[in-house]
Formats: C-alpha cells, structure tokens, sequence
C-alpha cells in the first residue's frame, strides 16, 4: 500500500511538473530573446523611462515583427514619451536665460523621432508631434544666439584684455547656436587678437648649491616648451622668445633677477609684452645614496659554529626641491599672482647577502662560489646598477613642472 501511495504521488508531481512547463512554454517570452526584451521594457515602462521603454520595445519587434504585446506597448508608450518631452521643454523655458537646457530637451525629442523614424515600425508617432515644435527650435535658437552675441558686444565695450577674452567666449557660445551670426566671425578675429596674453618666462634665480646652477634655466626651458605643446594655452597666450627679451635686458643693464619698475615698464613696452613669469628655486635637499648594512651571524643547530654571515642592505637616497613663481604685470609692475611649489622623492632598495665560513672542511674556492650562487638568488632587484642623485633631480624636476604648467593653463583660461 505504501508502494502505491508513493507511485501515485510521483505521478502527480510529474504531471504538474509538465504541466508547469507547458504553460511556461506556451508564453514563450521567458525561453526567447524577443520575450526578454519586452519584459525589461516593461520594467521601464512602470517607472516612467519612456525612452529606455521604446528602445527595447523596438529591440523586441525587430526579433518578431509579428509579437503583438511588444506591438501594442509600443503603440501606447510613444504618446506618452511625447508628452513627456513636451512638458520637460515647457517647464526649461519658465526659467530666464535657460538656453543650455532648453535646447539639449528639444535635441533629446528630436533624437527620439530619429530612432522612431529608423524603427520604422509604425507611422503612428507622426500624428502626436506638435506641428510648431520645429518653428519653436528655431526661435529659441535665436534667442540664444542673440543672448550671447549682445553679451559678448557689452564685453568688448571695456577694451581690455580679461573683457576681450570674455567676449570671446560669448561669441562662441552664440556660434554653437547659429553659424555665422551676424558679424560674430568678425568680432570673433578682433577678440582673439585684443585677448591674446604675450608673456615671456625668464630663467628662474637660484637661490640653492653652486653646483646646481644650471637647474633655473633647465626648469624654465622644460616649462616653455610643455606650455608651447598645450595647444589650449597657445590660443590665448603668446610666449615671446627670450632670446629676444634678452637682448633687450642686456641694452637696458639688467640682470634676470635684477628687475626694477621702470626697466620692466620699457622692457614690457620694447616687446609688448603683458606679463613677466619669473622665480627662485628655494631649496634644493639632495641627499646623495648612502649604503647601510646590518650583519647577523646564522649559527649551526649541530655544533653552534657560525653557519653563515647574512647581510641586510639598505640604499636610501633623498631629493627635495622648492621653486617660487611669480607673474608680474609689466604695466603696474605688480605681482598679480604667485605660488610655491614642492617636490620630493625617495628611493630605497633593500637586498641581503650572505658570506658562507669554512666550517666543513670547504675549500676557500668553494665557499666563494657557494657565496655568489646564493646572493645571485637573494637579490631581487630588478638591477644592479644603482639609482644615482641625478636621475632622481631629474625626475622631481618634471613633477614641478608639470605642477607649475598646469597652474599657467589655469590662470590663463
């Protein structure tokens, strides 16, 4: 009896296990890509993402062009991505001067038409786009344009480098909207010209060692030549060759770090030159690499003789570097903007050795040779040839110039 009980239980789980899978079958949707792909559009669908919603409806159909849940959805879901674009477009204009953000809304409505149009599922979407809307673009575009064109005219009224500059930027923002507004590839020209900074960068005054002279002049060169390589910089700032303004420095007797208001107010008017960079180098800490060795005696467990001498090695070396940098306006002589900027790097490597005793009878020979082998195995650095003082003055000197490079680039944008 209990035999049949559990033969007729197995039989009803089998039958509602094909049961079960029949159904699941029939609707298909979870065995097919097509059915997966109405399903996550569902899901975007119930929390309101109309776009993300159509986009897979169409992944859908273009599977099944026969698949009619996707097919209707669809048909619903388009009204109400409309009107969903629409209000976002309404409610951005309620705000003045609200350009960037009204024109991206109709460019993402006009996107989706596009996808609508490349679909070419239906022609039903044609019915709900507002027939102004393209007219409507169009005046908004307008608008801005004309926004930034006045704006960029008010700035160029002050006639000054900061206000040219200024309206520069306003007259590339009214070309984003419409090309070729008005006279603005005009005043595009005059503004690029008025707002251009001629600077010139003179060889940094070292205030450190004798023996690192040369590391003002090596510093400034590297800044000039990253900075003429920085094509965003070289629109707005012209760099005067300094072999020029050196000219000039030696016809009015002065040294780099000798300038006085006057010359400077004639050097600027010589070369027309706005601004003078100019520094010291603060401090230069180099601390040359320096070997210690720690020894620790490894004694024989058998006899307590020495077994073998291990050395632990250290190579430590420091180097610090301090510059000051300064931009001084050449037609009030005053420093309008300065910063100090630090450097330093350390390097250690640490390897161990061992010096095996003549403690089993060994030839001098063979212990040497037991010595090499096992070192050759211990010492993991990638090379023998050491780090020098040098390498490392090299390598903070690029970090501070890259600091000093990006701060330019800031400063003049």
């Amino acid at each position: 009896i209990a035999e049949r009980k559990v033969d007729i239980s197995m039989k009803k789980i089998t039958k509602t296990l094909f049961f079960t899978l029949f159904i699941l079958l029939s609707g298909c949707m979870f065995f097919t890509t097509y059915g997966r792909y109405y399903k996550q559009a569902e899901r975007y669908y119930a929390n309101n993402d109309f776009n993300k919603a159509i986009e897979y409806y169409i992944k859908s159909i273009n599977l099944n062009l026969n698949y009619e849940k996707s097919i209707n959805r669809f048909e619903q879901v388009v009204p109400k991505a409309f009107n969903y674009h629409y209000e976002k477009i309404k409610a951005s204009k309620l705000i003045t001067e609200n350009f960037i953000e009204i024109i991206e809304n109709y460019n993402n409505f006009f996107n989706l038409i596009k996808k609508l149009e490349k679909a070419s599922i239906s022609k039903s979407y044609l019915l709900h786009i507002n027939k102004n809307i393209y007219l409507e673009y169009d005046q908004e575009l307008q608008k801005a344009a004309n926004f930034h064109y006045k704006k960029g005219l008010e700035f160029m009224s002050y006639t000054n480098k900061e206000n040219y500059k200024s309206a520069y930027k306003e007259f590339v923002s009214c070309e984003n909207y419409i090309k070729n507004y008005k006279e603005v590839e005009k005043y595009l020209k005059e503004c690029k010209k008025n707002s251009t900074f001629n600077i010139t960068i003179l060889d940094l005054k070292n205030n450190s060692k004798k023996k690192y002279d040369n590391i003002g002049k090596s510093i400034s060169n590297k800044l000039v030549s990253s900075l003429s390589n920085n094509n965003s910089f070289i629109e707005s700032v012209d760099i005067i060759n300094r072999k020029d303004v050196d000219i000039i420095m030696q016809q009015l007797k002065l040294s780099n770090s000798g300038l006085i208001d006057s010359p400077t107010t004639e050097l600027g008017k010589l070369k027309d030159i706005d601004h003078i960079i100019k520094g010291e180098i603060n401090t230069v800490i180099i601390n040359e690499p320096k070997k210690t060795t720690a020894r620790t005696r490894i004694k024989n467990n058998e006899n307590n003789s020495t077994k073998y001498t291990q050395k632990n090695n250290r190579l430590e070396a420091f180097v610090s570097l301090e510059v000051y940098l300064e931009i001084l306006d050449v037609e009030t002589s005053e420093i309008i903007n300065s910063k100090t900027f630090q450097s330093e790097l350390v390097n250690i490597e640490e390897w161990e050795e061992r010096g095996f005793h003549n403690d089993k009878g060994n030839t001098l020979f063979e212990n040497l040779i037991a010595t090499i082998a096992i070192n050759s195995l211990l010492d993991t650095r990638k090379s023998r040839a050491h780090f020098s003082s040098d390498e490392m003055l090299n390598q903070v000197i690029d970090d501070i110039n890259i600091k000093m490079k990006n701060y330019l680039i800031k400063f003049y944008e």
